[in-house]
């Protein structure tokens, strides 16, 4: 009888488990902390469940509380990675920034993003600010703000820190298109040897603009979807061509983005 209850709770955990996973795959963070927190009272031994749980935490602002439960990990876990590098992050994020109250004050990041549309997303390199070093390291998936700061778009950290920018001729193309109108979402995609890579997505198109795409290299270049997933993979999807007219300025917003083929270099951090 022992036996028949000890498989059923491990069935239980393995299910409930695996909906923490989806609920942190779709960003739904708040649900994904409600999973977790029942599997750390269940579990509290579980390194897992309380890595789970600093990560929704983190995601949903709550960064003290999140930094207890990694804390928590590394008690159960002395040399679990995961735990310690996330921990050294948030330390780093509560020294640069006062905690955020509430999920409101977080950029909202849409579920898709990181399904790449032809002509709508591109991804690049954070370039370093002039005469400034950034001791903040976000993580892969953190949403990311775009900021105007003269001619130039800087990249700020979820708390507001500001992280580096982008190429000038990026940051003019988007600052023309967001004065427009257009609205856009950033995410980190990965980071590599200290630099950090992350996708733009336009999320809304001003009427005005109908026909203009914000990444025209990137349509020319790929003609169709991309799919950013786990271990960085990617996969193409058959799209409908983009006909955008050529333009030398283009040339400028190719140099700045990445080659989506070095994206498998992208150590996995999903």
């Amino acid at each position: 009888m022992s036996q028949v209850i000890s498989t059923d709770r491990n069935r239980f955990k393995r299910y409930w488990e695996q909906q923490a996973i989806q609920c942190a795959a779709h960003q739904q963070w708040a649900e994904a902390e409600k999973i977790n927190r029942s599997l750390v009272k269940l579990w509290p031994e579980d390194v897992d469940a309380h890595n789970r749980l600093g990560k929704a935490l983190w995601e949903r602002g709550l960064l003290r509380e999140a930094k207890d439960m990694y804390r928590r990990a590394l008690d159960l876990d002395p040399v679990n990675a995961i735990a310690g590098r996330n921990l050294e992050r948030l330390e780093s994020s509560l020294c640069a920034a006062p905690e955020s109250t509430s999920a409101d004050d977080i950029p909202h990041v849409p579920a898709d993003i990181f399904i790449a549309e032809s002509g709508k997303t591109t991804i690049v390199k954070v370039l370093p600010l002039p005469g400034r070093v950034s001791n903040v390291l976000p993580l892969p998936g953190d949403p990311l703000r775009l900021h105007q700061h003269g001619s130039i778009l800087r990249v700020l950290s979820r708390n507001g820190q500001p992280l580096g920018q982008l190429g000038a001729a990026l940051s003019q193309r988007l600052g023309f298109l967001m004065e427009s109108g257009n609205a856009y979402a950033a995410a980190v995609v990965g980071i590599q040897n200290g630099d950090i890579y992350i996708v733009i997505k336009e999320v809304y198109q001003h009427p005005s603009l109908v026909g203009q795409h914000s990444f025209p290299s990137q349509s020319r270049t790929q003609n169709g979807k991309l799919a950013l997933v786990r271990h960085s993979a990617v996969a193409f999807e058959s799209d409908t061509a983009d006909d955008f007219g050529d333009s030398d300025d283009w040339a400028d917003l190719e140099a700045e983005a990445v080659d989506h083929a070095d994206l498998m270099m992208i150590e996995d951090g999903f």
